[in-house]
């Protein structure tokens, strides 16, 4: 019978315990992120960033064995649906450029006898700036403008210097591009910057 008990109460206090740290993590990411919820909000967010910690811990234990060639880890989208991400961190307008696409600007023609390494890790070099957060803007178009001009400043001058893409919105509109409502990055290197 006491062995029982003790089996009993050890159960007991494991799943306190996971909750308990759950809890913890929970609102320790919340006040990370500057996150607050209420009630069933606060119940829908927190199994959605359960379940994308699963996908994150999967994903990694993956990568540990070779399968994946990337790491992931918890961000401010952490306790967002695939679909709101989508919805308010693209801006991509593929649709109203397609065009553009079928006519591009430039071929790129190698040299005959031009040998490239294996891979080059542009961070390493210092051509990269760090990680900038777009927010709840669909202004992926000009956070990919700015990152490409960017990096070859970078190659030609050997200066890193980070650029507005606050700038490339407010400056693009004439050329197609719709600020937070989406954009292409190529109208932003084609125009504005010629």
């Amino acid at each position: 019978m006491k062995f029982w008990l003790v089996v009993n109460l050890a159960v007991c206090t494991s799943g306190f315990l996971k909750n308990s740290f759950e809890r913890f993590q929970w609102e320790e990411w919340k006040s990370n992120y500057g996150k607050k919820y209420n009630g069933t909000e606060d119940h829908f967010r927190s199994k959605i960033f359960f379940e994308n910690l699963g996908k994150i811990k999967t994903h990694n234990e993956r990568a540990a064995k070779g399968e994946e060639t990337f790491l992931l880890s918890v961000n401010e989208m952490t306790d967002m649906l695939p679909q709101e991400i989508k919805l308010t961190k693209t801006g991509l307008s593929l649709a109203k450029f397609g065009k553009l696409l079928k006519d591009p600007a430039a071929t790129y023609i190698p040299p005959e006898n031009l040998v490239l390494p294996e891979s080059v890790d542009w961070r390493e070099m210092g051509a990269v700036t760090p990680v900038k957060n777009q927010g709840q803007c669909g202004s992926c178009w000009a956070f990919s403008a700015a990152g490409a001009l960017e990096g070859q400043h970078f190659r030609k001058t050997g200066k890193l210097v980070s650029l507005s893409e606050q700038n490339l919105m407010d400056c693009s509109w004439d050329y197609g591009n719709d600020g937070c409502d989406g954009g292409y990055m190529n109208q932003v290197t084609s125009n504005v910057f010629s």
